[in-house]
């Protein structure tokens, strides 16, 4: 059962700091040199440490661990589903540059410091557990199909075992995994540690994709049809799709509630990563993470209740 008031609470939250980025963009607080510096940060230091957080705050049973892995392999499906849907999707979109970039945002979400408060609003702290499982096939998929998409048409765009196994995802899933296979117990101060960092990752996150939208001209963002109809289909349509689709093959509730949840994520913060490495339309980029971070405060309560409820039937 979805605790609806405990969900608007932390959409309220999470709209809160997408304010407060805004503010501190505008003021010239949070300006490019600091926004991309935090994302470093973001992507180095912190998502590690909630990964890793995450295995850790749950006990080892023969149960968990099997739960966990039908996790993980509901997450590779899913994103399997999701790559079919996100290249379908950005077909219409004409610009090639942009058309990568959509179709890399609509099937990676912000399942950490977005997905990771919501799923906790509502599995409480195993929500935890499941995505830090989930995150395993994120960055499995990311740094393979994700990154054959962005380079569509490019050379210097290459795809390298060592790319895919050792990265700032791979390796604390890994090291979370054996700590939570083992079972060894940690110090109260590294869980305090983990826990201290792992806690950064929201904040930081919102408050950058705030402050990017700030940097955008406002009429030239509202006036891109192609950022609210990607919003739309990473939000609301195909997600809804997804959990019917799971209701079908007959999955378990609590797998269509987490798998529908994980899909109605807005576009990840790491779209604006690659789009500036890569010199993809990094303005698009930013205004399609930082505009489907502020419509997600809008869409994802009806979005996860008719998830619900599709679960239930």
């Amino acid at each position: 059962m979805i605790e609806i008031t405990m969900l608007l609470s932390t959409v309220g939250t999470l709209a809160l700091l997408l304010a407060t980025g805004f503010a501190g963009g505008k003021l010239k607080i949070l300006d490019e040199t600091v926004t991309e510096k935090i994302s470093v940060v973001v992507i180095k230091i912190v998502q590690p440490f909630l990964i890793i957080n995450s295995f850790i705050g749950c006990e080892f049973s023969p149960e968990n661990l099997s739960t966990g892995l039908w996790i993980l392999l509901l997450g590779l499906g899913l994103h399997g589903v999701l790559a079919a849907s996100a290249f379908l999707l950005a077909k219409p979109i004409r610009d090639m540059d942009e058309r990568k970039i959509s179709e890399f945002a609509m099937l990676f979400g912000n399942s950490a410091f977005v997905g990771f408060p919501i799923l906790e609003s509502i599995f409480g702290k195993t929500g935890l557990f499941y995505g830090a499982f989930f995150l395993a096939s994120f960055h499995l998929v990311m740094w393979t199909w994700g990154i054959m998409i962005l380079a569509r048409g490019r050379k210097d765009i290459k795809i390298t075992p060592r790319s895919i196994f050792i990265n700032w995802g791979t390796i604390p899933c890994v090291i979370g995994f054996v700590l939570f296979v083992t079972g060894l117990k940690m110090p109260s101060f590294i869980t305090s540690f983990t826990g201290y960092l792992a806690a950064l990752g929201t904040p930081l996150s919102l408050l950058v994709a705030g402050a990017n939208i700030a940097r955008v001209k406002l009429r030239k963002l509202f006036a891109n049809p192609h950022i609210y109809y990607v919003s739309a289909m990473k939000m609301v349509v195909v997600p809804l799709a997804t959990a019917l689709l799971m209701r079908l093959i007959g999955l378990p509730e609590y797998m269509i509630l987490f798998g529908g949840v994980m899909a109605a994520m807005p576009c990840a913060s790491v779209v604006t990563m690659f789009s500036e490495v890569y010199k993809l339309s990094p303005g698009y980029a930013g205004g399609l993470v930082g505009t489907s971070t502020v419509l997600c405060t809008l869409t994802i309560i009806p979005v996860v209740t008719l998830i619900g409820m599709i679960a239930a039937i």
